[in-house]
Order: structure tokens, then C-alpha cells, then sequence
């Protein structure tokens, strides 16, 4: 009888211990078999679409969003759920071209938007094709019992639905625990030198004197989008606006465009405890309604 060569066998047990050990192996054996089958059914869907037949393969790539629940609020469930199946259909789809969802979170921090804002298929697209995907995957969470049931599409630019999946997922602590809303702690405002706040030692409020509404983008027009940016802003001794920062936004760029309007903005100062002009800080909101 014939042994194999010890150091070709060591070789092949460090080979096989560092593919079992690798990151892609792990993620799957991590993840949830149903999600997984979950997956393996909007895969089979994504590449039998006219989007993908259509086009060539490398051209097509897709965003998955965070999911909501029945009322369109996305909890930390949905975003798990979205991220272990971008994950499972990056591994599916190695054809297509998948857009880090860190791009979509850095696009919601940066504008302040809501992910609850991007579960309707318009305010997704505009997302999506800002980010370079021509696919938008949304998806939708039901808690049923013990199961929590996903249904899954994916829309290209007609917004028109070219790939669907659906199936339940069994409610475990972990999903339950995710399956609630952050816990909210009321902001502070942090004391900074030379800047008062309206209402407190007996500082006055700015009077606004010229305050035009910022007017829609293109985009947003088109979409007939209607919402509330709120800004928090500083108000300088000269009336002036001296900062201006987000603290909840819109999509179709209306953050931007609230912000660069209510720079321009002119009060008349707030007026300190000595009867001088102060700066103070407060928070505006800035409506967008189609009428």
C-alpha cells in the first residue's frame, strides 16, 4: 500500500480548513435556509427578465432596499433581512452588478432621508438610478404568528414589476427583537458659546423678513412628491443665515434645495438678555405640496 506524500497532505487539509473557513462559505452557512430559497427564487426570476435578456448582462445592475413593514416603516428587521439578501443574490447573480448598500445608507445620512420614504417604487427608483443601479429590489415584511412572511420585486425605470418572489421566514428571538423600533431619546440641543437659544434667558425669537419657499426639482414635480424637510439653522447677529443642517430630509434632491434657499433667508435678530442682536438656533420647516 502506497501513502500519499505528508506534505501533499497537509497541503490539501490547509486548503480545504481555508475554504471552509472563507468569508463566502461562512455568510452562507449563517444564513437563514429559507431566506436562502428565498433568494434562489428571485434569482431564478431576475435572470429570466426582459431587463436582463434585453440587455447585455454586465449593463444591468441592481440596489436592494430596506424592507417595511405593511405600514411602509422600515425597523431594523428590514434592514437586516436586506442586507443577508443582497448578499445571498450577489452569489446568485454573479452576472450582474450589485450596488453596496453602504452607498444607499451614505445617500439617506448625507440628504437626512427616512429609508421609510424609499419603500414606493417612484421615490426607489430615483434612489437606485442616483446610485447607478437600473434594477430597484424593494420588499415588504408581514408578521404572521410564528412566521414573518417577505414578499419581494424587483422594478425597473417604468416602474413596472419585473421580477417577484414571496415566502415566510419562521420568528425567531433574534427577528422578534429587530422586529421593533429603535428606542428614541429626545436631542439636547448642545450649549455653544455665543449661541442662545429663543425662549430661554429671556433671548427673543428672529423675526423672519424674507423667507421665499424653495421651489420643486424636476424630478420631484414629476412624481407629484409632497413632504416636510426640517433644517436646523443659525441665525446670526446681522440676521443672516450663518449655518443650515438637515435634520430630516426628502429625496428627488428637495434636501439640497431647501437647504440652498433658506441660506439666502433675512430676519430680523433675535435680540439677547444685554438688548443686543444674538445668534440663536432653532428649527424651520420647509413644506412641499403640489397643489
Amino acid at each position: 500500500m502506497r501513502y500519499p506524500n505528508r506534505g501533499a497532505l497537509r497541503a490539501f487539509l490547509l486548503f480545504s480548513l481555508a475554504l471552509l473557513m472563507s468569508p463566502a462559505v461562512l455568510l452562507s452557512q449563517d444564513r437563514d435556509p429559507q431566506l436562502e430559497a428565498l433568494a434562489d427564487q428571485l434569482a431564478h426570476k431576475l435572470s429570466k427578465s426582459k431587463p436582463v435578456k434585453a440587455r447585455h448582462v454586465a449593463s444591468v445592475s441592481y440596489l436592494v432596499f430596506d424592507f417595511g413593514d405593511s405600514s411602509g416603516k422600515v425597523l431594523p428587521l428590514g434592514t437586516h433581512l436586506a442586507d443577508a439578501l443582497a448578499d445571498a443574490l450577489r452569489s446568485r447573480l454573479p452576472e450582474l452588478s450589485s450596488i453596496e448598500r453602504s452607498q444607499l445608507h451614505e445617500l439617506c445620512n448625507r440628504d437626512r432621508i427616512d429609508p421609510s420614504a424609499l419603500q414606493d417604487p417612484a421615490p426607489a427608483w430615483w434612489a437606485a438610478r442616483m446610485l447607478g443601479a437600473n434594477l430597484a429590489i424593494l420588499g415588504t415584511i408581514d408578521s404572521q404568528g410564528a412566521q414573518f412572511v417577505v414578499r419581494l420585486r424587483a422594478i425597473d425605470k417604468s416602474l413596472v414589476t419585473v421580477a417577484e418572489a414571496s415566502g415566510a421566514l419562521d420568528s425567531t428571538d433574534t427577528t422578534r427583537e429587530w422586529d421593533k423600533p429603535l428606542s428614541s431619546k429626545a436631542i439636547s440641543r448642545a450649549t455653544r458659546p455665543g449661541i442662545y437659544h429663543p425662549g430661554s434667558n429671556g433671548v427673543t425669537a428672529p423675526v423672519c423678513l424674507q423667507c421665499p419657499n424653495p421651489g420643486f426639482t424636476e424630478e420631484a414635480r414629476l412624481a407629484r412628491f409632497s413632504g416636510v424637510v426640517m433644517v436646523d439653522i443659525v441665525i446670526g447677529p446681522d440676521g443672516s443665515v450663518q449655518e443650515a443642517t438637515p435634520v430630516r430630509g426628502l429625496p428627488y434632491g428637495l434636501t439640497a434645495q431647501a437647504i440652498a434657499m433658506i441660506r439666502t433667508w433675512q430676519f430680523r435678530p433675535a435680540i439677547g438678555p444685554g438688548g443686543n442682536p444674538v445668534a440663536v438656533e432653532v428649527d424651520v420647516e420647509v413644506s412641499f405640496r403640489i397643489k
